[in-house]
């Protein structure tokens, strides 16, 4: 069971996942979410926030070394790299993973690539978020026979929500 969930920019992926997140409570989950920071009402950056390990780290930042940099953003890859590594290494079998997103600023990470493919070919449960264009893992994700794909709008939030919901409740049988 993979589940990944795509659209435009400020879609509602990430709140979607969260909503996920707090219905289905009682199952074990490993992976991240992002956040954006702001300051003075305006983006400066994104955090990742583990839901495992509970941590926090900054993934990008407008005042960061350009580096690895996309768009405005210098994105803080070793840090990431620390954060996601710790996370995931505490992941079983039975844990679903939670990846919020798979999108450019991730993808500089190798160490990233490596664990977004290794659950994508393996038989590990997912549920994810990946940017609605771009190449490389991002389009093998889009293009997975092995991934249920879902294209979020504000006109289809709640019904996208509800299949979603469906499918974990009873790919977690016995547990709701």
């Amino acid at each position: 069971m993979k589940i990944f969930i795509t659209g435009k920019p400020g879609s509602g992926k990430t709140t979607l996942i969260k909503e996920v997140l707090k219905i289905l409570q009682g199952i074990s989950v490993c992976g991240f979410y992002t956040e954006e920071i702001r300051e003075g009402g305006e983006r400066k950056g994104f955090k990742v926030i583990t839901l495992m390990t509970k941590k926090e780290g900054l993934l990008a930042h407008t005042e960061f070394d350009k580096k690895f940099s996309v768009g405005k953003y210098g994105v803080a890859l070793y840090g990431f790299e620390r954060i996601i590594s710790d996370e995931f290494e505490k992941g079983d079998s039975a844990s679903l993973y939670v990846i919020d997103e798979v999108g450019p600023m991730e993808c500089f990470s190798q160490k990233f690539v490596k664990i977004v493919e290794d659950i994508l070919y393996g038989n590990s449960r997912v549920i994810g978020t990946v940017k609605l264009k771009w190449s490389g893992l991002m389009e093998k994700v889009r293009n997975s026979p092995s991934v249920k794909l879902f294209h979020l709008t504000e006109k289809n939030r709640n019904q996208i929500l509800s299949e979603i919901i469906r499918i974990l409740k009873k790919e977690y049988e016995g547990i709701y």
